[in-house]
């Protein structure tokens, strides 16, 4: 799902892109005595770094046709951009070492799906990858596809049950105890007069008819205090969910989320408001255009599965995703990498900008 979710925002970035006249090339770009990123890969990463500035931008309500005058953890965008794509060429140097310390390979199967997700994904973007910015099917393939795929199996052959520094299960256990939390929520949206957003999805309920910001604003509040005055109950504010959106008697409005608050994937507004919750309270957050209900239920700690292998890695992950970046980071610091700036500079971040 999480190499899903970056195709398609990598087809959004590169939709809304102008076009820019770029050749393949595959001179280095950053290099070790072993390896190198191509000029065509460090491109590639240039482009993932654009689309994690326009995420963070467009969090705020910035607008992002052009990006080069606005300011990104206290730096220029073009700046934090450059930057960020020459991190992720740097990563990509410490994973193949790593890779190949740990005697690791991909199996027949694995290669096999790694080329049918790039064959897939360059039947839909090579051509504007290719054409406007010189990134190259293999240099897709090398730093996208084939990296993410490694640094799953250098995740597993670290942390997991037979890897060098496994993770028991009453650690992971403990770890969800103490760090998770279960949520209830509900999303809405304004009615825009296009029936066919109307329609529910990916657990967002859009508005209808009457439905305007205040009102939906109203009915939040109207919820959440009634729920932190003890008025009404969780089940009782489900009902009434149902009778106010017109929803069948069938329908679950609220739904699940076992949530970390600590897990950056999520956005920090939803991170924080889930943090300032006790259990059995509620509140409610609008972030870009969706308002959403959240309500903290209990956590029920008999629903953990650790027999199941994506619930497992799933936690895992958030576990110990910073101590696997400081992994890499230190072996970033171990190599001597040399960075070939007249190749890099060669690649302004506003190739990418919609202006």
């Amino acid at each position: 799902m999480k190499r899903v979710k970056q195709i398609l925002a990598l087809f959004l970035c590169i939709t809304l892109a102008i076009s820019t006249s770029a050749c393949s090339n595959n001179s280095w770009a950053l290099k070790t005595e072993d390896d190198n990123v191509t000029s065509s890969e460090y491109v590639y990463y240039l482009l993932v770094a654009h689309n994690l500035a326009i995420t963070q931008l467009s969090s705020k309500g910035i607008a992002t046709d052009d990006i080069s005058n606005e300011q990104i953890e206290d730096k220029n965008a073009s700046d934090w951009i450059r930057e960020k794509a020459i991190q992720l060429s740097k990563e990509k140097l410490a994973k193949e070492k790593l890779f190949k310390d740990l005697n690791l390979s991909l199996t027949d199967k694995e290669t096999e799906e790694a080329q049918n997700i790039t064959d897939s994904t360059w039947n839909e973007v090579g051509t504007a990858l290719e054409t406007k910015y010189g990134i190259s099917k293999d240099a897709f393939h090398e730093a996208g596809t084939l990296i993410d795929i490694k640094t799953e199996k250098i995740f597993e052959a670290t942390y997991g049950k037979d890897g060098t520094n496994p993770v028991s299960d009453e650690e992971i256990v403990n770890y969800y105890k103490e760090n998770y939390i279960r949520l209830l929520v509900y999303s809405k949206a304004p009615y825009d007069g296009n029936e066919s957003s109307n329609e529910n999805s990916d657990d967002q309920m859009v508005g209808n008819t009457n439905d305007t910001e205040e009102v939906i604003e109203s009915q939040f509040k109207k919820y959440s205090d009634e729920i932190n005055s003890g008025t009404n109950s969780i089940d009782q504010i489900s009902q009434e969910i149902k009778q106010v959106d017109g929803l069948d008697e069938s329908d679950t409005p609220l739904h699940e989320l076992l949530f970390n608050p600590n897990d950056e994937q999520y956005a920090e507004e939803m991170r924080n408001a889930a943090k300032s919750l006790e259990v059995g309270k509620a509140t409610y957050l609008k972030f870009d255009d969706i308002y959403i209900f959240l309500f903290r239920s209990s956590l029920d700690e008999s629903a953990l599965d650790l027999n199941d292998e994506t619930e497992r890695s799933s936690i895992l992950k958030t576990m110990k995703s910073d101590e696997f970046q400081n992994k890499i980071n230190q072996t970033i610091d171990s190599l001597n990498i040399e960075v070939n700036n007249s190749a890099i500079n060669q690649y302004n971040p506003s190739m990418f900008d919609n202006k």
